[in-house]
């Protein structure tokens, strides 16, 4: 009798912790952490988030002229990518081959040179991690069910996007963002596993593309803007804030999650304040 009062007295003690009654909070790193490895969008910076144990890791994807998705923020090439000789005014993806671009070295903190990668690397790179040498336990069992939010950047690949995501059986880990309503309009009829993000100032427009996700610029973001978005069945993850005080002002809002480039910092902020993530 007295062990049961004991388990039912632990029992509530653990309903009352801080966040104990809160969903998963998203913690989003903004190209995988740029600030992790400048400027992001690389292997190693998505490697590094991944040991820090964040929710999600966000990529930005261009297509090239012969159709292979890549992952990087501009239509033209890093400007931390050194090529010989050196890149030419104007570059666009578009009007390049993966072979041409993959002569672009960014150079990591760690050392290593990496280069631009496509898509699908990416997807087997996750496959090889975790392994046994992946700090710390914990995180590698995050890293086990990390889930993608991938930009498009332009409309008109989707149906290749959504083919090579199902390839590699990640549909109902991925979601799909863009400033562009009518390309995650496309994804929703392609796939009805994927969730769909708006990035757009306008819940609305959200709302018209039937996106699972809000997701404004933080700055002029506001609780009631939030519980709007909330009451039309949408979760709301603003972008990209990297300030410890604007962090906490939106956690106060009842954000459900943050894409930032400083996973660190929110990571101390959600322990803080007793978020689960």
């Amino acid at each position: 009798m007295l062990r049961s009062i004991l388990i039912l007295v632990l029992l509530g003690a653990v309903g009352s912790l801080p966040g104990a009654d809160k969903p998963n909070f998203d913690l989003q790193a903004h190209r995988g952490g740029k600030t992790l490895d400048p400027p992001g969008n690389i292997l190693p910076a998505f490697k590094k988030a991944m040991d820090l144990g964040v929710t999600t890791l966000e990529l930005d994807t261009h297509i090239t002229k012969e159709g292979e998705i890549i992952i990087i923020h501009d239509s033209g090439v890093l400007e931390k990518a050194v090529k010989k000789p050196p890149q030419t005014y104007g570059y666009r993806i578009s009007n390049h081959t993966l072979s041409e671009i993959k002569q672009y070295v960014i150079a990591s903190r760690d050392g290593k040179p990496a280069t631009i990668p496509t898509l699908e690397e990416f997807f087997l790179f996750l496959k090889t991690y975790p392994n046994k040498m992946s700090p710390p336990p914990t995180n590698r069992k995050r890293a086990k069910r990390i889930r993608l939010n991938i930009e498009t950047k332009q409309e008109g690949y989707e149906n290749k996007l959504v083919a090579l995501i199902r390839k590699h059986g990640l549909e109902e880990r991925t979601t799909i963002q863009s400033f562009k309503m009518a390309s995650i309009v496309k994804v929703k009829h392609l796939s009805k596993l994927i969730r769909t993000s708006a990035l757009t100032q306008s819940i609305e427009a959200a709302v018209a593309a039937q996106a699972d996700y809000w997701s404004p610029e933080y700055k002029q973001l506001d609780a009631a803007r939030i519980r709007k978005a909330h009451a039309l069945g949408m979760k709301v993850i603003p972008w990209t804030c990297n300030n410890r005080k604007d962090m906490l002002r939106l956690i106060g809002f009842g954000v459900d999650g943050i894409i930032t480039d400083n996973p660190p910092i929110l990571i101390e902020l959600l322990k803080q304040t007793g978020h689960r993530f």
